[in-house]
């Protein structure tokens, strides 16, 4: 089973955390890392005792939850890097972002989007529709390998996803692009080794955190 160490961004609302937690199982969850945006006095005590009362509820059940840590805008992207860093090296993290102030959230993604890329494919973003029903998740190492593509692999990944269920060969990509077959076979693998396709006997597939950002 694996276990996850939950980074959330916490607000005037901290339900979503307690759904979050039952979602994955309480029992996968190794710890829960919060954090907030450093604000005026009156939103800091309402923050707070939005906190506690999560906070309480999951120590009740046995879940082991870190005390909230205000973040400051000026040096927010470092702390939230240093955050992530260490989660990462120890577990797989779910950067769960439903919660908290845009500041917040536009923060954490940097922070996720900067880190070497043997971390950042430890991490998988996470958010919950608030005012309906809805889940959205991606691993953050598949956004960074795909900002990383040239023209031609991001064609090649066009072309997988353009024959839809449909397993393509490598030949038939080839023929499809008009490249040399060298180059577009190199493309594939090194397209796998980022864990954006992946080869089967059939032929090739997206891998599905892909589709997401096709």
């Amino acid at each position: 089973m694996d276990k996850y160490t939950i980074i959330a961004t916490i607000g005037f609302t901290s339900d979503f955390l307690l759904r979050r937690v039952f979602d994955l199982g309480k029992d996968s969850v190794n710890e829960i890392i919060p954090i907030a945006l450093e604000t005026d006095t009156d939103s800091k005590t309402r923050i707070e005792k939005a906190f506690t009362n999560i906070e309480n509820v999951l120590k009740t059940v046995g879940v082991n939850i870190h005390p909230l840590e205000f973040i400051k805008i000026e040096n927010g992207i470092a702390r939230a890097r240093e955050i992530l860093i260490r989660a990462s090296s120890d577990s797989t993290v779910d950067l769960f972002l439903t919660g908290g102030p845009r500041i917040l959230i536009t923060i954490t993604i940097i922070s996720a989007l900067t880190l070497p890329s043997d971390l950042s494919k430890r991490i998988r973003i996470t958010t919950y529709g608030e005012a309906f029903e809805g889940k959205f998740s991606i691993n953050v190492g598949t956004i960074t390998s795909f900002l990383s593509l040239d023209d031609l692999d991001r064609k090649i990944l066009n072309t997988i996803k353009n024959f839809g269920s449909e397993k393509v060969s490598g030949l038939k990509i080839v023929k499809y692009l008009r490249e040399p077959k060298s180059t577009v076979y190199k493309k594939l693998r090194d397209l796998e080794e980022k864990s954006l396709v992946k080869s089967t006997e059939k032929g090739w597939k997206l891998e599905d955190d892909v589709k997401k950002l096709l």
